[in-house]
């Protein structure tokens, strides 16, 4: 069957696709420019009060500063000193003087972003492409977090069985899902926790989500290592066969 879902896109992205168009997995749907913005604690590295740390700064806000530049300096009366040197090039966005924390912003790279399935765009909106694809949707009874695309792998064992192979998928487990495991899962980078249990609401940046119907954990693990959509927001997991 066919099914449709809400792909979110960043701000200010230049698409190269139009509604109609098929795409396959990997596909470049559009760029956008991405800044990385840096925090430095002056007064943690200069060890000063923070209200004196903006007069140890040496450049001024909204400057560019290149790599190695000095940011900040701590003397002391007998000669020797502390000095702080921006580690990347970029400009020197903000200054906290609450907090002694100087923030720069490195330069703006272009990112590509690729289609996260097959399928074809069905409509494009303000907050990202309704994707419309061929597979299986299983209904959730509760579920959290951010629409994640991934294989869909059945857990089983103890927690030691979870490794860096499982980094990026989406992961079935027959028990419930517990506070160590998150946590593990969370360093792996694993995208999504489903279980057929009810589980409790742990905080986690983590997707998470438990089965309407316990019946459908057979059918699910019988399409093992399949592309799936974990969607929160419409409370379905979709199994990809396009």
């Amino acid at each position: 069957m066919e099914f449709s879902f809400l792909f979110p896109l960043p701000a200010k992205i230049e698409l190269n696709i139009s509604e109609g168009e098929k795409i396959k997995e990997g596909d470049i749907l559009g760029h956008y420019l991405s800044e990385k913005k840096i925090s430095l604690n002056l007064a943690q590295k200069l060890g000063l009060p923070t209200k004196k740390v903006g007069q140890a700064l040496t450049i001024s806000l909204g400057n560019g500063v290149k790599e190695g530049d000095l940011l900040a300096e701590k003397k002391s009366l007998w000669g020797s000193s502390v000095k702080i040197y921006s580690p990347v090039g970029g400009k020197a966005f903000s200054f906290d003087q609450e907090r002694g924390i100087l923030t720069l912003v490195s330069p703006a790279k272009k990112v590509a972003v690729r289609a996260p399935i097959n399928g074809k765009i069905e409509k494009v909106e303000k907050e990202g492409l309704v994707i419309k694809t061929e597979g299986t949707i299983f209904p959730l009874c509760w579920a959290k977090g951010k629409i994640v695309f991934g294989p869909l792998k059945k857990y089983t064992g103890s927690l030691a069985n979870l490794s860096i192979e499982d980094r990026g998928k989406i992961l079935l487990f027959t028990e419930i899902i517990n506070l160590s495991l998150i946590k593990k899962s969370e360093a792996l980078k694993i995208k999504g926790l489903i279980s057929a249990k009810k589980s409790d609401d742990f905080p986690t940046f983590l997707t998470l989500a438990q089965l309407k119907n316990s019946d459908d954990e057979e059918r699910i693990i019988s399409q093992e290592n399949q592309k799936a959509v974990l969607d929160p927001k419409n409370k379905v997991l979709g199994i990809v066969n396009f």
